[in-house]
């Protein structure tokens, strides 16, 4: 194996473990008592000297194979790799629990993604302490209850436009990224898009698909020896610097040049209301002090890239399931029938009176979580979970694959899309607890995110009758339940048709 590829694939991290030998010995000697007692570490498969259970690791969708660690091993499972103490949660009741801790705010220290790409400036890898706090606190201001209504306004619009789309073209899944992109441009910036091929959702789809790269255990060798950041970005094999500070430039440009628009369009007196022209009114007006603007600059960017992907795997999900569930599809539809009638589309308001669409929305999230595995925590100190010691510096992976495998007292297999599951008595856990993350790290934009969800889900099932694609000969195309093995998780691409209804 050469230098180039040794300083980038993952497989090569065994091989260098005799060249960190002191560091690793030293790190895995961990303390299992602390001020909470001798109490256990989690268990978790036996380690191997030196490299712990680096062969143990999952090497293609992790969640799945922590979930069946877990079956072994129980809810909360303890795993070393080349010294480093990783926890991975499994139920929702550990995932709440550990999650909801002060001390699991962190997150681990990424050189190639934090550091190199610079993603220490967004919301999502910030650490934990006066800027995250103030991140939050910027969110919760301008998302507050009057804000969401207006929001919603321009979700309902941007997907009234899609559904009349929909019938004629032949590229649904574009239509449907094109109205979850248009909506959040608009509420982040008050800046309309037309589609997905506007420069700043270019970029921004660049810049969130590296990040997406990066969090990928072992992409990066940097992150397990940090010395190789020093190596000069000409140095053969150190593609990885060259790609990062690009990645960097255009972090810069999709924080900062959305921004600027908004700034100059304040000052022309012709900015619309956003959740950047808001904050920004009251950085001027004084209601919001000691927050330099960049700060807001970063928020506004992490909205845009935390909440496009997730929304349309969501909605991809759900016509996935309900064009091999006639009945579930039926039975929403008469719903929607009976309680609004055909003579407008759901809106936000009616979300009360359809408990099965509402059952629907739930079960999308839960099929198959849009993230499958949470974006890890770090424990800043000695904690519990689950009855087990977590040391300090441990490495905390939610696992919220595993928990969307909940039956809960139904029985209903978890594979299957049942969304009854949530009407009957002692339904699984709510996809709302785990797919938006617990604690000081939860998403900041739950509300907007679901409300744009229902009212999507709604429309289709009121405005079409979604059905497989067909052959050349008129026979339906029967698709695959499967997703793609990535961090932010999609099905693979599928075809479906959208007959509208009479």
């Amino acid at each position: 194996m050469g230098l180039p590829s040794l300083l980038t694939d993952s497989r090569a991290i065994a091989a260098v473990a005799a060249a960190v030998l002191l560091s690793v010995v030293l790190a895995t000697r961990t303390t299992r008592t602390s001020s909470h007692g001798a109490l256990p570490l989690p268990p978790g498969p036996k380690p191997l000297p030196l490299i712990g259970n680096l062969l143990d690791m999952p090497k293609q969708r992790p969640w799945v194979g922590f979930a069946e660690m877990a079956q072994t091993y129980g809810p909360v499972i303890s795993l070393s790799v080349l010294g480093k103490r990783i926890i991975v949660l499994n139920s929702v009741e550990t995932l709440v629990e550990g999650l909801g801790k002060r001390e699991l705010a962190g997150r681990p220290h990424l050189v190639v993604a934090g550091e190199l790409m610079d993603f220490n400036r967004t919301m999502v890898l910030v650490p934990d302490g006066p800027e995250h706090k103030a991140h939050r606190r910027l969110s919760h201001i301008a998302l507050n209850p009057s804000a969401v209504q207006a929001f919603t306004k321009i979700q309902t619009e941007s997907i009234r436009r899609c559904i009349d789309r929909l019938a004629t073209t032949p590229d649904y899944d574009k239509e449907i990224r094109v109205a979850v992109a248009r909506s959040i441009v608009e509420m982040v910036y008050g800046i309309k898009i037309e589609g997905i091929d506007d420069p700043f959702v270019v970029c921004a789809d660049t810049v969130f698909e590296a990040l997406g790269d990066a969090l990928v255990p072992g992409r990066y060798l940097a992150d397990v020896i940090p010395m190789l950041k020093l190596i000069p970005s000409w140095f053969p094999g150190a593609h990885f610097k060259r790609e990062a500070a690009q990645v960097r430039k255009e972090l810069d440009t999709m924080c900062d040049y959305p921004f600027g628009l908004v700034k100059e369009a304040m000052a022309s007196g012709t900015a619309p209301y956003s959740f950047v022209s808001s904050l920004l009114d009251g950085v001027k007006s004084g209601s919001i002090e000691g927050v330099p603007e960049e700060f807001i600059s970063n928020v506004a960017g992490t909205l845009y890239g935390g909440g496009v992907d997730t929304t349309y795997s969501t909605i991809l999900t759900f016509l996935l399931a309900v064009s091999i569930n006639p009945r579930v599809q039926a039975k929403a539809q008469e719903e929607i029938d009976r309680v609004i009638g055909k003579e407008r589309l759901p809106v936000f308001e009616d979300r009360v009176l359809l408990p099965y669409v509402r059952a629907v929305v739930q079960e999308a999230m839960r099929f198959y979580p849009t993230a499958p595995v949470g974006v890890a925590r770090l424990a800043t100190k000695d904690t519990v979970i689950g009855g087990y010691f977590v040391p300090k510096d441990s490495v905390v992976i939610p696992n919220a694959w595993a928990v969307s495998r909940d039956p809960g007292s139904s029985g209903l297999p978890a594979d299957e899309f049942h969304p009854e599951r949530f009407l009957n008595a002692g339904p699984p856990p709510d996809p709302s607890v785990y797919a938006f993350g617990v604690g000081r790290r939860s998403c900041v934009g739950q509300t907007v995110g679901e409300n744009f969800v229902f009212i999507m889900i709604a429309s289709l099932l009121a405005s079409y009758t979604i059905l497989p694609a067909q052959d050349e000969e008129g026979r339906d195309i029967k698709p695959k339940l499967a997703w793609l093995d990535t961090t932010l998780t999609r099905p693979e691409p599928f075809g479906c048709r959208f007959v509208p209804r009479a």
